[in-house]
């Protein structure tokens, strides 16, 4: 049985902006699946783009929650641990104003926690867990 060959990323250099905009959880899944993948210059791209075409500001609530974060991961993951925690704060903030019903609701609080232990703050990670 072979791997399986997975595509190549989008080119967003033949993507306009405003079929971006269209799209924005689209583009938002997109640069999740490149954050797994390990691929955080490209996912922060994919960022970058969503946040000019759709800003978190004035984006519907749940994307902007998911968006703050995706946006937390990719600090994370890029050792930006202070960022990181401050996106995720702001994640939590927008989360409880939406009120998301499904598995984006651990999302945040497994970051917090990941990344309090990370800088050996485990009174912190206690409180991430609430």
């Amino acid at each position: 049985m072979a791997d399986p060959v997975m595509p190549g990323p989008l080119d967003l250099a033949k993507v306009g902006s405003a079929q971006l905009a269209e799209a924005p959880d689209r583009l938002l899944a997109v640069a999740a699946d490149l954050l797994l993948l390990g691929d955080t210059g490209r996912a922060g791209q994919y960022l970058d783009v969503l946040e000019r075409v759709q800003p978190p500001d004035q984006a519907d609530p749940r994307l902007a929650a998911r968006f703050t974060a995706i946006r937390a991961f990719q600090h994370a993951m890029t050792g930006q641990l202070e960022l990181a925690i401050d996106e995720a704060h702001a994640a939590r903030e927008l989360q409880e104003r939406v009120r998301p019903s499904d598995e984006w609701n651990l999302a945040v609080p497994m970051l917090l926690m990941t990344v309090h232990n990370c800088l050996e703050d485990f009174a912190a990670v206690e409180r991430s867990r609430a």
